[in-house]
């Protein structure tokens, strides 16, 4: 029992710290950490429910594309505006 515990309240933590990152205006690379916090809170959830081990890799699989995806639309936009951080693309567009 203590042992679901100690698992659901370090999913919780994980969670809620990567919703907090995401919503703070912070660098690119705080993002991206912010949203592997997410992504280990949703890997724990399939490990909490006994999803199987296949469907386990899938969920990894698609986690890890979806960050790169964001990365390289991030890079881009970072590229494109000329600018170094997030901090200086909000000051861009007023």
């Amino acid at each position: 029992m203590i042992y679901y515990i100690l698992i659901i309240s370090s999913w919780l933590s994980l969670l809620l710290i990567g919703i907090y990152g995401l919503l703070r205006r912070m660098s690119f690379i705080r993002i991206f950490i912010a949203l592997e916090f997410i992504s280990s809170a949703s890997l724990a959830t399939a490990v909490i429910f006994g999803i199987s081990y296949s469907f386990f890799i899938l969920i990894g699989l698609v986690e890890s594309i979806l960050i790169g995806i964001f990365l390289a639309v991030g890079f881009y936009v970072l590229r494109v505006y000329q600018v170094e951080d997030l901090e200086e693309l909000n000051e861009l567009r007023g």
